[in-house]
């Protein structure tokens, strides 16, 4: 018996998840548009996994520039770990996550932001930073909470000690704890 939503969900994804995993890239591509969350996001994961070619990437570029912000929402998750682990289109990826960051929609930048530190690099952490000041208290508290995932510079501390003083409390706190990581790591 499912004690809570949150079963059903985990047991609704494990089953679409079996059902699409025998799908080829490029079938899994078509799920990438669904309106359901747990059908899209389902599809992205295995793409995370099995990536593809060329035709199957510009695919999920397209869907960047999608007029739902969830399909853009759903490429800036693709674009981030695409092919795990090897991330054979990550420089062609960089730009388009950068261009995402700007997006209107509030979870599209976070995607944005998590993809962007998957794929890592100083390119990715400069986009990331050039987002410290959101104006979305979400956003910026995801600038605090994974800078100290990213390769370190002073400006990476220089950012997190402007986010401590940030004027929303989870910001503060978690610009916070990320310096806490940093100082113990020797930044």
């Amino acid at each position: 018996m499912l004690d809570s939503d949150d079963d059903a969900a985990s047991l609704s994804r494990h089953f679409v998840r079996k059902g699409m995993s025998d799908l080829s890239p490029p079938e899994l591509v078509r799920f990438l548009s669904y309106e359901d969350v747990i059908v899209r996001s389902s599809a992205a994961l295995l793409l995370h996994l099995s990536g593809g070619g060329q035709a199957v990437f510009l695919a999920v570029l397209a869907l960047a520039d999608n007029d739902k912000a969830y399909c853009r929402e759903v490429a800036a998750y693709v674009l981030g770990q695409f092919g795990t682990p090897d991330l054979p289109f990550r420089s062609e990826s960089l730009p388009v996550l950068g261009h995402l960051l700007e997006d209107t929609d509030v979870d599209v930048r976070l995607a944005a932001i998590s993809a962007l530190v998957h794929l890592g690099g100083p390119e990715a952490r400069d986009a990331v930073l050039s987002v410290e000041t959101d104006a979305s208290a979400e956003v910026r508290r995801l600038v605090a909470y994974q800078l100290d995932l990213l390769e370190q510079s002073p400006e990476t501390v220089a950012a997190l000690e402007r986010l401590a003083r940030d004027t929303d409390l989870d910001v503060r706190q978690e610009a916070l704890e990320s310096l806490s990581y940093l100082r113990g790591l020797g930044a």
